[in-house]
């Protein structure tokens, strides 16, 4: 998400879908189900009733409120990569989430986090949440200041 877009209605929609991913990974999957490396690894799942092991973005796409908006996991469970409106992977988070793709792999890569592949779905979250509340507080000021321009 630009910083000249901070007040669009996108943006605020990103932002709330954003929280409703962080309440879903906070009370419906555990720490088992999560792995920051990968969009899905079913490898790693045992017995997981979503048949999959993923990050962020990977869990995103089991949930049907994403899927209704039309996210998809593309690919096998091994190997699936997240799509929406034509777009994959840190592309199809971008547009989902009205961020910019620098925002995006800040948030969903374990590289660009600086948190590594291992972080624990409460560090993700965290991560998510401080982002969130960072992108508010910008869109809060930016609401003060043009009212303060227009004299209002």
């Amino acid at each position: 998400m630009a910083e000249h877009d901070i007040l669009s209605n996108e943006a605020l929609i990103g932002l709330r879908r954003l929280g409703i991913l962080v309440r879903h990974m906070k009370t419906k999957v555990q720490d088992i189900e999560f792995y920051y490396g990968d969009w899905t690894n079913s490898h790693l799942a045992k017995d997981r009733d979503c048949g999959t092991v993923g990050c962020m973005a990977g869990h995103c796409c089991t949930m049907p409120y994403f899927q209704r908006l039309g996210l998809r996991l593309a690919g096998s469970d091994a190997v699936g990569i997240p799509r929406f409106e034509g777009a994959a992977g840190f592309y199809a988070m971008s547009i989902l989430f009205s961020l910019s793709i620098q925002d995006t792999h800040h948030l969903f890569s374990p590289e660009t986090s600086g948190l590594g592949i291992f972080a624990s779905r409460s560090t993700v979250i965290k991560h998510f949440e401080k982002y969130i509340a960072r992108k508010l507080k910008e869109r809060r000021e930016a609401r003060k200041a043009l009212c303060k321009s227009k004299g209002e």
